[in-house]
């Protein structure tokens, strides 16, 4: 390849990653930025049976719904590189699909009043969950329809409506004085509505049918998703449970709401930093034997990708009480003080989310779930130590901690293992 043809398609991928992570960081922006409007018009009590009740509903779509997109976006692109086809891994993740709303309907059944006494909502307000629950499954559906078909964009498109439309939709509400607790959450439906309403007529469905159940490649993904499901609870519990749970015991609704307010843009930046993860899994997994591309991957683009997140939140670490202050006018400055400490853990995330690419493509998913059920245990753990002892503050350095451990077995695992596979030494 010549050095102009090089330039040119160095170009090329930049903007393709450019107009991802735009899209991606928008929409995902946008919905980072809609609790801290929600949070302006709600008492503190208040915020905190919102973020109650969305640690509920992210119980749902995380054990549900997230657990399904690494495999099938693996498993797809390997077979549209052989056969041009994903009809295989969509008939499989069908069914995936099915048992998954058969479940959510025998919970909803099961164990509807103690999902709401969670929530410190009444029964009546089951609704708000199911109706929120199958919003994201909508949209969920769609997006990893793009990504398993190699369609970035046009993923990254979809999770910009999808949050466009929530942020426009509590507006309104906030504007008209119609803002509760039941029209935030019946916001999420009607955005995924109108994603798949959108986006359906960009599908690709010669590359889905006709549809052929494989039993052999249904084992394989059972296998694969059965850790990932392991993980993905795992980080449930990292990213919502763990906390909740334990401030839920231990602190007043009204604390509960002021940690998540400041960790909800913890978990926005994060939601950003993940935009990484699958941008680029399609890629590294589809040329995860060609050594000179991985290499390229870590040592070339990697560097740079993660220069610039860095950059940007030590940005927000120092400009984050500023802002609360003018905002929330001193009403919430233990909010920013809670962020500025989460933020030490986004920093450390960023650096593994590399990591994580290359361990999933080559199907070490036994070594990252184990690691995140590790940091979920070791997270609980430092919960019911600090939180009792510090309070809020006690939650966000146990998440520092964890992920500063999480940071290390990475690294030793892929220095040790992974690198002498990649012939990278």
């Amino acid at each position: 390849m010549s050095l102009i043809e090089k330039i040119k398609k160095d170009l090329k991928e930049g903007r393709s990653f450019l107009q991802f992570s735009f899209l991606s960081a928008f929409g995902q922006g946008l919905g980072m930025i809609t609790p801290l409007i929600i949070a302006r018009f709600f008492t503190p009590d208040l915020l905190g049976n919102y973020y109650l009740t969305k640690t509920a509903v992210f119980f749902f779509t995380t054990l549900l719904l997230s657990y399904m997109q690494t495999p099938f976006v693996v498993f797809a692109n390997q077979e549209r590189e052989k056969t041009g086809l994903i009809n295989k891994s969509f008939s499989v993740q069908c069914s995936f699909y099915a048992f998954s709303l058969l479940i959510f309907c025998i919970i909803i059944l099961l164990g509807g009043r103690a999902i709401t006494d969670f929530a410190k909502i009444s029964f009546n307000d089951l609704f708000i969950i199911i109706g929120a629950f199958l919003g994201f499954t909508l949209k969920t559906v769609i997006c990893d329809l793009f990504l398993a078909m190699g369609q970035r964009i046009k993923n990254a498109l979809a999770e910009f409506v999808f949050g466009l439309v929530i942020f426009i939709c509590v507006v309104y509400l906030c504007a008209t004085g119609l803002i509760s607790l039941k029209s935030v959450f019946l916001v999420y439906l009607l955005s995924g509505l109108i994603v798949a309403i959108l986006f359906v007529w960009f599908i690709e469905f010669r590359l889905l049918f006709p549809l052929t159940f494989d039993k052999r490649q249904f084992r394989e993904t059972i296998l694969f998703a059965k850790w990932i499901f392991i993980g993905t609870a795992a980080a449930y519990f990292i990213g919502w449970g763990n906390d909740n749970i334990v401030l839920r015991f231990n602190t007043t609704t009204s604390n509960i709401g002021t940690y998540n307010l400041g960790c909800d843009i913890y978990r926005g930046i994060m939601v950003l930093i993940f935009i990484i993860y699958p941008y680029f899994l399609p890629f590294v997994s589809q040329y995860i034997s060609d050594i000179s591309k991985i290499r390229e991957f870590l040592w070339k683009k990697r560097p740079k990708i993660f220069l610039l997140g860095f950059t940007g939140i030590i940005a927000i670490i120092l400009f984050a009480p500023y802002a609360f202050q003018i905002v929330y006018k001193g009403e919430y400055n233990d909010s920013s003080q809670v962020l500025r400490i989460l933020l030490i853990a986004a920093i450390l995330s960023l650096y593994n989310i590399f990591y994580e690419t290359i361990f999933h493509s080559l199907k070490k998913y036994r070594i990252t779930q184990t690691i995140n059920i590790f940091h979920a245990i070791l997270n609980l753990i430092l919960d019911i130590i600090l939180v009792p002892a510090i309070g809020i503050k006690g939650a966000a350095i146990a998440t520092v901690l964890c992920y500063g451990a999480r940071v290390f077995l990475y690294e030793i695992y892929f220095r040790f293992y992974i690198r002498k596979t990649l012939i990278l030494a």
